[in-house]
């Protein structure tokens, strides 16, 4: 299950998404006593701060360079997916509120690209066999 498949965002924009994603864990485990719910928020922690660092390094980016665009191919893009899993429908008005993927494929399901490129090596080792084969 994808959490956040179709959105794309600066790190400053997934920062509240976190935050509440990690508020909400907590609660959960101080709820139930339930270690998951424990390793949950310290999950998205990690991350949060990962991503509160690059939020830094943008804002304070003196060299004039524009702020990273983190989308779906990013490592960073699947491991926040990853950690927001076990918080999914309780953070997903948030999530709604992401600017959308405007990339190609954004949107499609995730094994269309390695199908495209598998079509594609396809086509080319055919063009090449019969480009050896040929009389």
């Amino acid at each position: 299950m994808s959490v956040i498949d179709g959105h794309e965002f600066f790190a400053s924009e997934i920062e509240p998404v976190l935050a509440t994603a990690a508020n909400y864990a907590m609660a959960q485990y101080n709820a139930t006593d339930d270690p998951a719910w424990l390793s949950a928020n310290v999950n998205i922690v990690t991350t949060k701060t990962k991503i509160n660092s690059m939020a830094d390094a943008d804002a304070n980016a003196t060299d004039g360079s524009e702020p990273q665009l983190i989308r779906k191919g990013n490592p960073l893009w699947s491991e926040i997916d990853a950690v927001l899993v076990p918080v999914a429908s309780d953070i997903s008005d948030d999530v709604d509120n992401l600017p959308v993927d405007s990339g190609p494929l954004a949107g499609a399901p995730s094994w269309v690209r390695p199908t495209i490129v598998g079509v594609g090596l396809a086509a080319v080792l055919g063009l090449g066999w019969w480009w050896v084969h040929r009389k």
